[in-house]
């Protein structure tokens, strides 16, 4: 797995790409997440849509991203979900806790709209 971000109207987007199968292989992803928190970032979109592959294990490294930055008050939406993982996140419940839009801009807008 590896990923991209960039900084959208005070939000963070991350568009994930390859396969997130692996805890502690997240390319570095995690300790992203902390640096852009202790900087003071609040609110995150996972870009999903170049994901080729998401487990059970990166399906709950979603859900501790979503416990990190609920902790710190800030908001993660998720973006561009593939059918395939839509039905897996929403197998393991996982969706009742995103908000789930089409598009990053379609969720960065919701964030913005909402502040």
């Amino acid at each position: 797995m590896r990923f991209e971000s960039e900084l959208r109207s005070g939000v963070r987007s991350v568009t994930i790409f390859g396969r997130w199968t692996g805890g502690s292989d997240d390319g570095g992803l995690s300790d992203e997440f902390h640096a852009w928190l202790d900087g003071g970032e609040k609110n995150f979109v996972l870009d999903m849509s170049q994901l080729d592959l998401l487990n059970s294990i990166g399906l709950g490294r979603l859900v501790s991203y979503y416990t990190t930055v609920t902790r710190e008050s800030g908001k993660l939406s998720l973006a561009g979900l593939k059918e395939k993982h839509r039905r897996a996140a929403y197998v393991a419940r996982i969706l009742d806790l995103f908000e789930d839009h089409a598009t990053v801009e379609d969720a960065v807008a919701a964030m913005s709209a909402g502040e």
